[in-house]
């Protein structure tokens, strides 16, 4: 019987008293089973793209040596490159700009890797890669922890009831 559920963007939580479910995706769809005590511990990560970055920075590296390949680049190709910063800003003097012009893909890039960063929960286990929850299953975090801690405490008391009845059978 399922105890609580929660769901943000392509990620479902079901969980029930034994066991919880963790559903990703929204064509291709997994779902990860797994006990709380196969739960070894949840722990604070962020998560960057690196791909992002990576990408800028080999854009601005292309840019940059861009002029040492221009005689190997068709004329008509890097000549428009000039034209069209001439035409965005027709009073200024564009040399600057134009030697600096590298620099753009990788500060767009830093942008956009640091605004989709993303702050979550990693649950690891034994028999199983860590699983990354967003942010926002928060609730569902303390509620794996309480039920986990519920499973331990009971897996201690069922230890001290064996342990009293073989006592008393002696």
């Amino acid at each position: 019987m399922i105890a609580r559920t929660w769901s943000h963007g392509t990620q479902k939580i079901a969980a029930t008293t034994k066991r919880v479910f963790i559903q990703q995706g929204k064509l291709s769809r997994s779902t990860i089973e797994t006990t709380y005590s196969n739960i070894t511990s949840m722990q604070h990560i962020r998560r960057y793209d690196w791909r992002t970055l990576l990408i800028g920075v080999t854009l601005s590296i292309l840019m940059f040596i861009q002029h040492y390949v221009a005689p190997i680049i068709s004329r008509p190709l890097t000549s428009k490159i000039p034209f069209i910063v001439a035409n965005l800003a027709p009073n200024m003097d564009i040399t600057p700009i134009l030697a600096n012009i590298w620099i753009v893909p990788i500060i767009v890039a830093l942008f956009a890797f640091l605004i989709k960063a993303r702050k979550g929960y990693a649950l690891h286990g034994a028999t199983h890669s860590p699983i990354y929850l967003s942010h926002s299953f928060r609730e569902a975090i303390e509620f794996i922890r309480e039920m986990k801690d519920t499973a331990q405490s009971n897996s201690g008391n069922v230890a001290n009831i064996v342990e009293e009845t073989t006592e008393s059978n002696v």
